[in-house]
């Protein structure tokens, strides 16, 4: 159950942040300022076969990269117990890192970077009173949640 909700949530990440690079300016320049052709990685837990996703940021914006490929920066949780807290709000990115629920291997600039956009995609997925737990500050929304959640599933 844990990988199903791991990779639901892998899935509304990725094409939320895809929705918001086209409608939030600010998640659109967390990107630009990330070296182009830069490759990101989440692995939900060191077990072969565990959800995990590999973004590459390109010039035509945020895409799906091969999963057989090692990107440049790569998250790794210790276990999908703490992938899942994370993912589903429970813990924020920063108190993971702060209780070593994760290593991280690459290049902490650009790490922090992308973070940065998966934390305003997060203020977009997340109702505000969840958010506010894990978020230092919410993000001023430039398209409503529903939106964001609808435009995902359709692919737009």
């Amino acid at each position: 159950m844990k990988a199903l909700i791991c990779r639901v949530i892998l899935f509304f990440l990725y094409r939320g942040m895809r929705v918001l690079e086209v409608y939030d300016p600010v998640l659109r320049q967390e990107l630009l300022d990330l070296p182009q052709g830069l490759t990101f990685g989440i692995r939900t837990s060191p077990h072969p076969g565990a959800p995990s996703i590999v973004l590459v940021n390109g010039a035509k914006g945020l895409r799906k990269g091969k999963s057989w490929e090692m990107p440049h920066v790569l998250i790794t949780f210790k276990s999908l117990s703490l992938a899942v807290r994370v993912l589903i709000g429970l813990d924020s990115i920063a108190d993971a890192y702060a209780q070593h629920s994760f290593t991280l291997q690459g290049n902490i600039n650009a790490a922090m970077g992308f973070v940065r956009a998966m934390e305003i995609t997060e203020g977009y997925l997340f109702p505000s009173f969840w958010a506010k737990r894990i978020l230092k500050r919410l993000p001023k929304k430039r398209i409503p949640t529903l939106g964001v959640y609808v435009f995902a599933l359709l692919g737009l």
